[in-house]
């Protein structure tokens, strides 16, 4: 991820795994007109769980995170594009959000 023009590690997603809402989870960039790049988190809740943007950051921050790896944006989903070996396909999520981006912003 680019931030600001230097490179950041997407570690938002290490850190929301332990949270006890977070089933699966994949944090990916999405650009972002004056910082360069901001990082998403992608996943799916336990049944029954909620958890707001709000309450995931804190929960981050409480744990240590610094505030520039939070993820600023969260996309709740049913399941993840899968690559070729069975692994989440992290291009395909982002290009997935980019194309839902163009979508809200030319509504």
């Amino acid at each position: 991820m680019l931030r600001w023009g230097r490179a950041r590690s997407g570690e938002g997603a290490s850190g929301t795994r332990p949270h006890t809402s977070v089933r699966h989870v994949a944090c990916v960039p999405f650009p972002a007109p004056v910082t360069g790049e901001r990082m998403c988190a992608c996943g799916f809740l336990r049944q029954g769980h909620s958890l707001p943007l709000e309450a995931l950051t804190k929960f981050l921050l409480d744990a240590g995170m610094a505030k520039f790896k939070l993820p600023e944006r969260m996309e709740l989903m049913e399941d993840f594009p899968l690559a070729t070996f069975g692994k989440v396909s992290k291009k395909a999520l982002a290009e997935g959000l980019h194309v839902s981006e163009s979508k809200a912003s030319s509504a």
